[in-house]
């Protein structure tokens, strides 16, 4: 499994990530029964992954799904024992009809993959989309964390969504969707 194994990514980056996840959360808050399936989808997978990066920052004090607590950040082994439960879990969502809890567990998973360094890519990007969901953007080149904010048209990833720079600011309708 992970015992003794290290995060493969360094604590600025992983914090990095965490950030993301929020403003996939803020993109994405929790929808209504009767929402459809996309929007069900993208805000189970902003909680799952925002949930264990937070646990795996220090944000959190115990896991999402074990609820073992560790004082400061888990160590990776600790982390993989969430990641166990969530397997066992989406069997049991799925089992039960529970499409927006079987969608946070893989996205619980997907995201302790990229932790472990199995997976390559981020379980969200910087415009708070989920892996999942398309963003034409999410490979352009972004100058956004030189200027310390989102530049928007000025940046060729930002020109159609903003970034997590512009996360919180007041923004046309638009300029969130994506």
């Amino acid at each position: 499994m992970t015992d003794g194994a290290a995060y493969p990514h360094d604590r600025a980056r992983i914090e990095e990530v965490y950030f993301w996840a929020q403003l996939a959360k803020y993109r994405s808050p929790r929808p209504e029964e009767a929402a459809g399936a996309a929007d069900r989808r993208a805000c189970a997978g902003a909680l799952g992954a925002s949930e264990l990066l937070a646990w795996a920052c220090g944000e959190a004090s115990e896991g999402p799904l074990s609820g073992r607590r560790v004082f400061g950040r888990p160590a990776l082994r600790e982390v993989s024992l969430d990641a166990c439960r969530g397997m066992t879990g989406i069997d049991l969502a799925r089992d039960a009809g529970d499409s927006f809890r079987a969608g946070r567990l893989e996205s619980l998973m997907e995201t302790f993959l990229w932790l472990a360094g199995w997976n390559a890519l981020p379980p969200v990007d910087r415009h708070g989309h989920a892996g999942f969901e398309d963003c034409p953007e999410r490979d352009a080149p972004c100058g956004c964390d030189a200027a310390g904010r989102c530049l928007r048209g000025e940046c060729p990833a930002c020109c159609r969504v903003v970034c997590v720079h512009g996360f919180g600011e007041e923004l046309p309708a638009a300029a969130i969707e994506g």
